[in-house]
């Protein structure tokens, strides 16, 4: 691609860094990855997850918490993404008391990662199919979650009208409230 002059942007490094990994070419990703770190191409928080994953679905956890650890130092965020594949990882491992440990702190902090929906398995499976968000893997199986991100979650309530959004203590927020409030959480909230 390169030597063609067609020098491709952090979204298309991060499809062939997930197919490399997909095919099981984990370190031929990571040769591509040192690559782009090296010639500081930009990479992101998803090229982060893609390694991040494939690492612990080889069991290669610690490895995959360096990445974590190198993610942060970059002044990334850490996303659901990121610890979805960690806490998985961990109970795979018969490590559910850190699982739960992580899983509790992602809970706590709804604003860093977007909003969660309690949901019914119904519900969770038509927001799965719809490409909604996704949704929240718990080590407890009776709970159902699901992850929208600011802009999903805005645009189901202020379009759809399928949603509605409480506050903390004020119930149901109008469309404007909501916008203002997600442009606070989120620094590049799209304007309207």
């Amino acid at each position: 691609m390169v030597e063609n002059s067609f020098k491709p942007d952090v979204f298309m490094r991060n499809i062939l860094l997930r197919g490399l990994c997909t095919e099981g070419m984990l370190e031929k990703a990571f040769n591509f990855f040192n690559l782009w770190i090296s010639k500081e191409y930009s990479v992101d928080v998803v090229t982060y997850n893609t390694l991040i994953s494939s690492l612990c679905k080889e069991g290669r956890l610690e490895e995959a918490f360096n990445l974590v650890t190198e993610v942060e130092g970059k002044k990334l965020v850490p996303d659901l993404y990121t610890y979805d594949a960690i806490v998985n990882m961990l109970t795979r491992a018969g490590r559910t008391e850190e699982a739960e440990k992580i899983m509790a702190l992602l809970l706590e902090s709804v604003q860093y990662f977007g909003v969660h929906l309690a949901v019914g398995a119904e519900q969770l499976d038509l927001l799965d199919k719809a490409c909604f968000g996704r949704p929240v893997r718990t080590v407890d199986k009776d709970k159902n979650w699901f992850q929208l991100c600011f802009e999903e979650t805005f645009y189901l309530c202020d379009s759809l009208k399928c949603l509605k959004i409480n506050g903390s203590d004020t119930g149901p927020q109008n469309d404007e409230e909501l916008w203002h409030y997600m442009k606070s959480q989120k620094e590049t909230f799209p304007y309207f």
